[in-house]
């Protein structure tokens, strides 16, 4: 049950997240959403291994895109940077308590596409005991 409720959290929000960059698709959500529940199933009825290929270069690809923007965020407001990448003067008021709601909302939603990663392990009760140098491969 776990797993289920996994995809469908990561294929809701990865549809959702592509419908916001492409309005085209928009009209078509539901069809990729089952489009990529078709695919999910495919990559595991293929194998762990496998499927565990195709999802870690996703993952991995997100996490250098991730870490990539951090640093160079870090880099522009740690050196002098041009006055369009200066952060803003902090305003008083109500918006300043919100702002640590939003960076946990941002890293939240970053952190769902990665729920697709974990369950490699979950799903195979029938392979025995934990086989650490299977794990380093998959990642």
């Amino acid at each position: 049950m776990d797993y289920i409720l996994t995809v469908a959290v990561s294929i809701s929000s990865a549809v959702a997240q592509v419908a916001s960059a492409f309005p085209v698709v928009h009209g078509h959500a539901v069809a990729v959403a089952i489009a990529l529940v078709a695919l999910v199933m495919i990559l595991n009825l293929r194998g762990v291994r496998e499927s565990g290929v195709v999802v870690a270069v996703p993952t991995f690809f997100f996490v250098a895109m991730m870490g990539l923007t951090v640093g160079r965020g870090s880099s522009a407001t740690s050196s002098d940077a041009p006055p369009a990448l200066r952060p803003a003067a902090p305003r008083r008021g109500a918006g300043r308590g919100v702002a640590f709601f939003l960076v946990l909302h941002a890293f939240s939603s970053g952190t769902t596409a990665l729920t697709g990663s974990r369950p490699s392990r979950t799903g195979s009760r029938l392979q025995g005991a934990a086989q650490p140098q299977r794990g380093i491969t998959l990642l």
